[in-house]
């Protein structure tokens, strides 16, 4: 969850603004976790965040949470855009122009 938050961060948009500006929030619709290796009290972990698609009121990431060269933890989750009345809304239009761009990105590598 810290990690969604922080690459929401770096891209130039956070929660707050989202639920302010744009009167909408990311709710986990559902999460599939393949464990791999265990992480240790005090291990110093890197979440990597991939964008694996993106829908109307949908966003589907890869998260790999590693420990230097090892990967850890795939984490596949489906975020829905939910407006300020819990219901489903589309995605706004400059976040998801941010994710699409991000996408096109991470093909070319």
């Amino acid at each position: 969850e810290r990690a969604r938050t922080e690459f929401l961060r770096f891209i130039g948009f956070d929660h707050i603004r989202l639920a302010r500006e744009e009167r909408m929030h990311f709710v986990v619709r559902s999460c599939g976790v393949e464990y791999l290796r265990p992480a240790m009290l005090d291990d110093a972990l890197m979440v990597d965040t991939h964008i694996r698609s993106i829908g109307g009121a949908r966003l589907d990431l890869l998260q790999i949470v590693r420990r230097d060269d090892d990967i850890l933890v795939e984490i596949t989750i489906r975020l829905a855009c939910m407006g300020a009345d819990g219901k489903p809304v589309r995605l706004p239009a400059a976040l998801r122009q941010r994710f699409e761009t991000l996408s096109k990105q991470e093909e070319a590598v």
